[in-house]
């Protein structure tokens, strides 16, 4: 952060009685590598003072010299030292991109900024006799709600995927253990936890989580608030969902290898809390389940077929895993009648399965890293609303290079291990169909059709 930055301790009553700040910032960072590190700064309103918790922008781009600057509002959340907190809003000027600005950065924070503010990133709640009465909550996260849900059948069944992940799992987790885990964003962290788990690592490809289950074995605790809504785009392409997935499986796999035996170990949280972690969180929901579904419904359940001595009873094969599809489901009635989302998830626990063996093993693609695109239609669509005209001529450019690239990117798009699932699962439906009792043939069918569509990589948007 820039030392030279203004700051106006002037302030103004908001609508509900707390006061607002005023102030203007310059903060410059790098376009890239690891030497950035985020600030804690306190704000003075010249009557209190008050930790920045968290913040977020809203900007443009506009030239400033040699340099590219975002202008634009930032909001923050500043607590209070009783443990009050509060938004406010700032004018903000950020992001003053510039090459090698390491020494720079180091230069002013040793100088000017120490000087004008407190360090907290060393802060804790016992060593400051202002935040004693704080207490050890370090996260705050909000509800995702996805802003392209509708956009085609691949982000609808998200949605659903997504919900029962907050309103169940978060909301389990949070009211009994004070735990889940970080997804990365739309939280709230106190620095003095972060420093005391030992930082951000990267070991993993869940580094999010990884802080998460360090924090709370040191005893700090979760907080979920069901009642704040984040905004959220999933994917909305295969290939970028299922880069996603894998990173979402080998991650906490390879994350549950590598800190079993410290969560054992741990003496600092009870023990009730430690089987919570390790049994439910990751075992349960982070391995077993993947494989449960994969095996069952894509392997035992065909082979029964052929070996006519295996029985599996009617109400192991549709009557549990009705029930199971509609719990999970619950968070979003809207999509309750779209049973393609059981059979889609069965393809894709054969995905999860292979990333979360990998991550169990530590094999070849354990620390694959590949951003997650987002298209951003939303987005453009807003835009497209006030310009028809030039939305129409950008449509049907767009449409001439999708054409392009779907012919020239077919074979890209294949997905060899779940067609030659899909020819395995058709074999067991014939074979069914002539021979067999249950009528299983049905499903076989059914999920071959799922296997097929995702093997040929028609699902979600096609770029």
């Amino acid at each position: 952060m820039d030392g030279k930055g203004k700051k106006s301790g002037k302030g103004k009553e908001g609508i509900d009685g707390e006061r607002e700040v005023s102030t203007t910032l310059r903060i410059h960072s790098e376009t890239g590598g690891r030497s950035f590190k985020p600030h804690v700064m306190t704000v003075n309103t010249g009557e209190r003072c008050y930790e920045v918790v968290s913040l977020s922008e809203s900007y443009i781009f506009v030239a400033d010299g040699d340099a590219l600057c975002k202008k634009g509002m930032l909001s923050i959340l500043l607590a209070g030292p009783d443990g009050s907190v509060f938004g406010a809003s700032l004018k903000l000027v950020m992001a003053s991109f510039k090459q090698n600005m390491s020494k720079e950065l180091m230069r002013r924070h040793s100088t000017g900024f120490s000087a004008a503010a407190p360090n907290l990133s060393t802060t804790t709640p016992s060593s400051n006799p202002n935040l004693e009465n704080v207490p050890p909550i370090i996260e705050e996260i909000e509800k995702f709600v996805t802003v392209n849900s509708n956009e085609c059948l691949l982000t609808r069944m998200q949605e659903m995927s997504l919900d029962y992940h907050f309103k169940v799992e978060h909301e389990v987790g949070s009211a009994t253990h004070a735990f889940f885990g970080f997804n990365g964003t739309a939280g709230v962290w106190r620095v003095a936890a972060i420093n005391e788990a030992g930082g951000w690592k990267d070991r993993t490809t869940v580094e999010d989580m990884d802080l998460a289950v360090r924090a709370t074995l040191r005893g700090w605790k979760f907080l979920y608030l069901g009642d704040l809504q984040a905004k959220s785009e999933p994917p909305s392409t295969l290939r970028a969902f299922r880069f996603q997935q894998h990173r979402w499986s080998c991650g906490p796999a390879n994350l549950f290898r590598k800190m079993l035996m410290e969560i054992v170990r741990n003496k600092k949280v009870r023990f009730w809390k430690k089987v919570y972690v390790i049994y439910s969180f990751f075992f349960v929901r982070k391995i077993i389940a993947h494989m449960v579904t994969f095996i069952f419904y894509c392997v035992v359940l065909p082979l029964t077929i052929l070996v006519p001595e295996v029985h599996v009873p009617i109400w192991g094969a549709v009557y549990i895993p009705s029930i199971i599809t509609i719990l999970n489901s619950v968070g979003t009635p809207r999509s309750l009648h779209l049973f393609y989302w059981i059979l889609f998830e069965n393809v894709m626990s054969l995905h999860r399965t292979k990333a979360t063996l990998i991550g169990l093993f530590e094999a070849g693609r354990v620390n694959e890293w590949v951003v997650t695109e987002k298209l951003g239609d939303s987005v453009n669509n807003n835009n497209n609303k006030n310009k028809p005209g030039d939305a129409a001529t950008k449509n049907k450019t767009n449409v001439t290079k999708a054409n392009k690239k779907s012919r020239s990117k077919f074979f890209e798009r294949l997905n060899l291990l779940e067609l030659g699932f899909a020819g395995f699962l058709f074999i067991c439906g014939c074979y069914d169909y002539v021979h067999g009792k249950n009528n299983y043939f049905v499903y076989l069918f059914l999920q071959t059709i799922t296997f097929l569509i995702v093997g040929f990589g028609y699902v979600g948007i096609i770029v």
